[in-house]
């Protein structure tokens, strides 16, 4: 088969296989939620294009090429997402820490999200690293295989994982233009291989090559329309699949939903002016969309069983059971750019009304979520029950919490439940700090933990080198002890954790903060992504569950008479807000156990499960770079040790009988290569005319090599020094001779080949 890279269609040929890559990128929208993957994994894909064609072009072997982008990749993905851990621009102990968090947080991600995803730095990694290798392997396969149709398995294999796991958005233009892409990229290979090779007449290659083009751009734009036009008038289209995969092992109306604070920090700076949605209402609130109750020492997430929500809403577990409410109505118009499934309102939601969009209200935790992709384009009403307590429920005393809170139920672990392995450090701290507030009941503890928050000590921040990323056990211990900076979800998910740690029941709340409110229109709140917002909730016994604000600069609507916070929201995304300091009030003493059957050891380690689980990941990662450069030691090592046994060979020959016998003896070496060996029972012309018939050399120093090699063997007399000077110049001829015939891959081949190496000191 003829060699491509001869052909004058060469480089279009490698641009048509960057283009199959760069469409099966596109279609990757359809997986996250936002378009910020694409530059990263964009660089990723061309860049590694470009390196598997020049490594080929320089004809460097495959397993030197495979070694070397893997060496890249890891440099270049150091740099572009993880260079604030580097250490002299390697990769260091942080950094292998950084990647096992998030590699474990994108596998919870992939366990439990259904699309679009948040791009989480996990997620753009694995990505990235998916079109790095397809770039090699279709440029492998492409053209030093010259196996058009297996060049496009490697993007094939991602489009189908686009197919599978992706929304339906799109889906018929994409599958058109990747169809599109990869035909184009064939019929340019199979021109490309047809001109390289003698299978055209020389005068009609220009002829030939443009009407197999013209006749194959034809059949190429018949295909497209087929599958864009005809394809969703195809019988069973918008059908239902016939395996619903998605819900095998579900239980009908029970949705597992990841974590929506996984990128709020992104968001909240990428999506600031985007407006997600208006309220009508004629009291601010926060408008909150779900609770995240389960942390698993990684993420906080939530699992709901859904049931159809129309009219009146059943009370959730842990409701409002005690105190004075109002009743506010809210009038919702959710925008196009709104991408979540959640519904926000006020809580509680005590019924919806809405005109063509179907929701669905899980009990247990109050949310409200539609049964499409998102909400985006919903009108609905809400009425919610508003908790407007005085100022004597500082003076809560109970102690007694339903068991179903405590406890949970077999779909659901409690408001206790900590991962094993929880920070024992940060469960003291948190004892010790309601113990030096004199904080004794529910309320006094998560009133004092609140307040701890917003001493002064904490900073409000969005510059991400500044807070980190994560919301693991680990990343709490960061936060507490280290940095003190953060957004609203360090802030949320560190007080809920060490909530749980001293028995109060507690979880993550999501939504927003009220918003701007219209100046012509007081009652008309426009919510813009820079109001994305996450505070936490405690459950209060006689009470139910009371918001609290733990996040500097930020106070909820009608709370203050028990968080001592007035009302604020910072629609700012400067980079730091200043903290608010906030003065406990006395509050009533009466006993209580801060630790309600709870058992933490105290004898733990102070890292959490999740900094457990990065750093037995970072050991793996540690064993691969040992292994890979123990292949690069390899690659440096042979080659350079046989240089260093050549040129000690050469300098132990000092006679110029020895230098004869030297050059002979290399010569032997070379010939090996083109398979002419030395007979043991074979003279030296007689060698040397067997080399004559199986190798072409112009002026036969083989020949003359051979009646050197004898004088200085059997005539017992030393030779001159121009005798072994022409013997050495004859050697060389008869090496450099090998050489062009074997090509430069065998020539690499022998440089990396052990075994050579140990003939080579055998012959020492």
């Amino acid at each position: 088969m003829s060699d491509i890279q001869r052909s004058p269609l060469a480089i279009p040929t490698e641009l048509a296989l960057i283009g199959v890559s760069v469409v099966t990128l596109i279609g990757f929208q359809r997986l996250f939620a936002d378009s910020s993957f694409v530059g990263p994994v964009l660089v990723f894909s061309v860049l590694g294009h470009l390196l598997a064609m020049g490594l080929r072009r320089a004809r460097v072997p495959s397993i030197v090429t495979a070694l070397l982008a893997i060496v890249t990749f890891i440099m270049l993905g150091t740099w572009t997402f993880y260079q604030e851990t580097t250490s002299w621009g390697l990769p260091s102990r942080a950094t292998l820490d950084a990647i096992g968090i998030d590699i474990t947080e994108g596998v919870d991600v992939f366990n439990t999200v259904v699309a679009p995803a948040p791009a989480v730095t996990g997620f753009v990694v694995a990505t990235a690293l998916g079109f790095w290798l397809t770039a090699f392997l279709s440029d492998w396969a492409a053209f030093r295989l010259r196996a058009p149709f297996e060049s496009v398995l490697p993007a094939a294999g991602l489009f189908i994982l686009v197919s599978v796991l992706g929304t339906s958005a799109d889906r018929y233009v994409h599958s058109g233009v990747f169809i599109a892409a990869v035909l184009v990229y064939l019929l340019i290979h199979r021109v490309a291989d047809q001109t390289a090779g003698p299978g055209w007449v020389r005068g009609d290659a220009d002829r030939g090559r443009y009407a197999l083009l013209s006749l194959g751009a034809k059949l190429v734009a018949v295909a497209i329309a087929i599958s864009v036009l005809a394809g969703p008038l195809l019988p069973g289209a918008s059908e239902p699949a016939i395996l619903a995969w998605r819900d095998v092992g579900g239980d009908g109306g029970r949705r597992t939903v990841i974590s929506p604070l996984v990128d709020i920090g992104s968001r909240l700076v990428e999506q600031s002016d985007i407006e997600f949605f208006t309220v009508r209402a004629d009291q601010p609130s926060y408008w909150r969309a779900t609770p995240l109750d389960v942390f698993d020492g990684r993420l906080w997430s939530s699992q709901g069983s859904f049931k159809e929500a129309d009219g009146s809403l059943p009370s959730g577990i842990g409701a409002l059971v005690d105190g004075s409410t109002e009743r506010l109505v809210q009038e919702y118009q959710v925008g196009p750019s709104f991408g979540e499934i959640w519904v926000p309102a006020a809580f509680e939601a005590r019924t919806v009304t809405t005109t063509d969009t179907p929701f669905r209200w899980d009990q247990r935790s109050s949310t409200l979520i539609v049964e499409d992709a998102s909400a985006a384009g919903a009108s609905y009403t809400v009425e919610s029950d508003m908790a407007r307590f005085g100022s004597d429920v500082l003076n809560a005393t109970s102690t007694t919490f339903p068991d179903e809170i405590i406890n949970g139920d077999g779909t659901h672990p409690g408001y206790l439940s900590l991962p094993d392995g929880f920070s024992p450090r940060t469960a003291q701290f948190a004892r010790d700090i309601v113990t030096d507030a004199e904080a004794t009941t529910p309320i006094q503890q998560a009133r004092a933990l609140q307040d701890f928050f917003r001493n002064g000590s904490f900073e409000y921040d969005l510059t991400p080198e500044r807070v980190g990323d994560g919301h693991s056990t680990s990343a709490i211990e960061t936060f507490l002890f280290d940095r003190k900076t953060g957004f609203c979800v360090h802030f949320a998910g560190s007080y809920a954790a060490m909530a749980r740690a001293i028995g109060l029941p507690s979880r993550v709340a999501y939504g927003f903060t009220q918003g701007e409110r219209d100046q012509s229109d007081p009652t008309l709140y426009r919510v813009t992504g820079k109001y994305l917002h996450s505070w936490p909730e405690v459950y209060i016994p006689e009470y139910g569950w009371m918001m609290f604000e733990p996040t500097p600069g930020r106070g909820m609507p009608g709370a203050e008479s028990y968080t001592g916070v007035a009302p604020a929201q910072d629609g700012a995304i400067d980079p730091v807000v200043t903290s608010t300091t906030v003065t406990t009030p006395n509050l009533p003493s009466d006993t209580f156990d801060p630790d309600p059957g709870l058992d933490i050891p105290e004898d733990v380690g102070t890292a959490g499960q999740g900094a457990d689980n990065a750093n037995n990941i970072g050991r793996y990662a540690l064993v691969v770079l040992a292994f890979m450069g123990a292949g690069l030691a390899y690659l440096f090592a042979v080659p350079a040790l046989r240089r260093v046994l050549r040129s000690r060979r050469r300098t132990a020959a000092e006679t110029p009988n020895e230098r004869v016998g030297l050059a002979w003896t290399e010569t032997i070496e070379s010939l090996e290569l083109v398979g002419v060996r030395a007979g043991a029972a074979e003279t030296h012309h007689e060698y040397a005319d067997r080399v004559d018939k199986a190798v072409e050399l112009t002026g036969a120093p083989h020949r003359q090599l051979a009646d050197d090699m004898v004088e200085a063997s059997f005539s017992g007399t030393s030779l001159s020094t121009l005798v072994a000077e022409r013997a050495e110049a004859n050697a060389a001829a008869i090496e450099t001779h090998v050489q062009e015939r074997i090509g430069r891959r065998a020539q690499i081949k022998r440089e990396l080949d052990p075994r050579d190496l140990l003939r080579t000191v055998s012959r020492k």
